[in-house]
């Protein structure tokens, strides 16, 4: 079998289609617009790592690299043996916050619904803050994301609120805490119009009901405004009208259903025997109500709810608290990203509209849950519709609680929602007497003690892109796919990412893993392989994780290089001065070594596989004075199957080219060290069709 492409060169190039053999592009055209491009270079004698930030100057650029080789600045010779360009696609400044950029290591904590002490728990399992000197304790590149939901369920709203607001102003570059459904009912008092009587269609008071604990309101009456029968009668008969309207199933017509058999909670015992009790009750509610919605603004919580994100990237992961329906065109989430929420949000959820209908779906929207394949087909839709703009390989949501955080859909998604608030563990939906004298009744679910102990799961997406579940005592929990893949299990061999689970049922997607054109009999070539293998990208971008774009590897130079970058200016292109900032989207000139090598065959050779046998015929062929040939393989580093983790670690390959370290191949494998699940050696006879396919849809043609 052999791979055809059209012409010599990345074919993933956007000019692609318009390059016959010996023609050149006028330029390196990067279509997407980014936002750091990464030149991974080799001198005579050590690796450099070059990161180009956007932002940069453009005589910075050359300057870099003058100083990285030692050359005069106006007349940049080198020779590379490999060129990696990394592309970040400037949507990721549009929904990655300030100071999470560079994040590689992320913990997720779920719904804490008015949990206080399970909300400090949990912080504290992390090993992120030291919670007694209010210290970061983790890495530079850490981050704690709350995803949502901290008001509710149980009677600590505010406590909790104010907990994690004040852990994001702390520490602002490792601290991120999204937007729950939870916390937009919450906010909706305080920046609904005045005079508003419905939220979303929804009498406010009995919509309130559906979501605030009575006792929450408590927390938020302030000294001067306190009486004596607000726990002793008001409190009391609230809380008994509740599990009243729960023991006779009257959930929906009382608190949620907008329609002509909606009832008031005041219209069922002990209100319905006690009208003065019923009046002086509505009367005190609506105070409450009222001290609320002005304890946010005063706190400054409904700035800071305002200000919280439906939706953000942070180290190849979307997170988003409920989840999203499939778009066409990724703009449409750009109102739900960090800093797009506005100050009328009181004036969107009294009209409606199409702002507030996505702002609900954010939040609510729970499609990725549904049975396979409906349920991983979206979750898929919205990686694809994403990564136009972001480098998104996961999904991480809340809202929807289990008794642990789920990872499906091969690890593409994670359910972060693992029920932690002790209150929603005990009752559920129902809004149980907890800090007040009442008797619980058994027939309105409301007879269980609240736990003693915090209970449920937190998330960890580890620096290596897996992702681990971990309770609050004991070991970390696995499922025994997740053992094999993890940093704990033998080290023989990583689990594919990126492109095999990108490939779809039965497809696998080619990646170009490059064009190599290394000088024969180069004595600096040992190492230059040898560290292509070990770092491949893994230094170059962490934090693309899963979706990292093909390598690209060029023969080595042989012009003098002078970089220039083009921008366009109306119908004509201008060179940008080396005054000026890297634009964010360039054409690339000076990388002469692009061009396509003329030779016998009027198309490359294809070798397939880079790992040990895929590299020495590449080897082979240089030695032969071919270089017109390009390698492929399914993963997203050079180096085969252990290779890419196991080198200097099981043998040593002694070549005319040098000396570098590779693992063997199947006759060493073992039941302690096996082969990853679904990862052969050759495509059985059955799957070859359906790899052709897919190499068919990425410019590629299989004979």
């Amino acid at each position: 079998m052999a791979i055809m492409t059209n012409m010599g060169m990345h074919v993933f190039h956007p000019d692609w289609q318009n390059v016959r053999p010996g023609t050149m592009p006028q330029g390196r055209q990067f279509s997407t617009t980014f936002r750091m491009i990464t030149l991974k270079v080799f001198g005579r004698e050590e690796e450099i790592m070059l990161p180009v930030q956007t932002c940069t100057k453009v005589a910075d650029v050359r300057d870099a690299l003058a100083r990285a080789l030692g050359l005069d600045p106006e007349s940049v010779r080198l020779r590379l043996a490999w060129l990696a360009v990394l592309l970040c696609a400037r949507g990721n400044q549009q929904f990655t916050p300030v100071g999470f950029e560079d994040v590689q290591e992320v913990w997720i904590i779920g719904d804490l619904h008015g949990d206080m002490q399970c909300a400090e728990q949990w912080v504290k399992r992390t090993g992120l803050v030291d919670l007694d000197t209010w210290k970061w304790q983790g890495g530079e590149r850490s981050a704690l994301v709350f995803m949502g939901d901290y008001v509710d369920r149980g009677p600590d709203g505010l406590q909790v609120l104010s907990f994690v607001r004040n852990l994001t102003w702390s520490f602002p570059r490792n601290v991120l805490a999204l937007m729950g459904n939870h916390d937009l009912y919450f906010l909706a008092d305080s920046v609904l119009p005045d005079g508003a009587t419905t939220l979303m269609g929804i009498p406010v008071r009995d919509f309130s009901f559906s979501f605030i604990h009575p006792e929450e309101y408590l927390n938020w009456v302030p000294a001067s405004d306190a009486k004596a029968e607000d726990k002793s009668e008001i409190m009391p008969s609230l809380l008994a009208a509740l599990q009243y309207v729960y023991q006779m199933r009257l959930e929906r017509q009382v608190m949620m259903t907008n329609g002509p058999d909606q009832r008031s909670l005041f219209a069922w015992p002990p209100f319905i025997h006690n009208e003065t009790l019923r009046q002086r009750s509505v009367q005190r509610l609506e105070q409450w109500q009222q001290h609320l919605a002005e304890g946010l603004h005063s706190s400054g919580l409904a700035e800071w709810l305002l200000e919280r994100p439906a939706l953000a990237v942070v180290a190849g992961t979307l997170f988003v608290h409920g989840g999203l329906m499939p778009v066409r065109d990724v703009s449409e989430l750009v109102p739900l990203a960090p800093g797009h929420l506005h100050s009328d949000l009181g004036q969107l959820l009294q009209d409606g509209g199409a702002g507030l209908e996505l702002l609900q779906q954010a939040t609510t929207y729970r499609g990725f849950h549904a049975d396979d394949p409906r349920g991983c087909s979206e979750v898929e839709s919205v990686l694809r519709a994403v990564r136009k703009v972001a480098n998104v390989s996961r999904i991480v949501v809340g809202h929807t609680p289990d008794d642990e955080v789920r990872i499906r859909c091969r690890e593409k998604l994670v359910a972060a929602d693992a029920a932690l608030s002790r209150y929603y563990r005990a009752y559920g939906n129902r809004y149980c007497p907890i800090k007040t004298d009442v008797q619980r009744l058994a027939n309105a679910g409301c007879s269980a003690p609240v736990p003693a102990e915090c209970q449920g799961q937190v998330a960890h997406l580890q620096s290596n892109g897996k992702v681990r579940r971990v309770p609050m005592t004991g070991f970390d929990k696995w499922t025994d796919e997740e053992a094999a893949h993890s940093e704990h299990s033998p080290s023989c061999w990583v689990p594919l990412t990126g492109s095999k689970a990108d490939s779809g049922a039965g497809t696998m997607r080619l990646k170009l893993v490059g064009r190599i054109g290394f000088e024969p009999l180069n004595s600096q070539f040992a190492h230059s392989a040898s560290s292509a293998v070990d770092s491949s990208l893994e230094t170059a971008g962490t934090a693309m994780r899963g979706v990292m774009p093909p390598i690209l590897v060029t023969s080595a130079l042989r012009d003098g290089i002078g970089i220039l970058f083009l921008v366009k200016q109306g119908c004509s292109t201008r060179k940008q001065m080396l005054s000026e900032e890297v634009a964010t989207s360039v054409i690339v000139k000076g990388i002469k070594s692009f061009r396509p090598s003329r030779h016998e065959w009027p198309h490359p050779t294809g070798v397939i596989g880079a790992g040990y046998n895929g590299l020495k015929t590449a080897m082979l062929y240089t030695k032969a004075g071919n270089d017109n040939y390009v390698v492929f393989d399914r993963n997203d580093k050079v180096g085969g199957y252990c290779w890419i983790t196991a080198a200097n670690t099981h043998s040593k390959l002694q070549t005319e080219f040098g000396s570098f370290h590779i693992w063997w191949g199947q006759d060493l494998v073992t039941e302690k060290c096996p082969y990853p699940k679904g990862w052969e050696i050759w495509p059985k006879k059955k799957e070859a069709p359906l790899r052709d396919q897919g190499g068919r849809r990425n410019g590629l043609n299989l004979t």
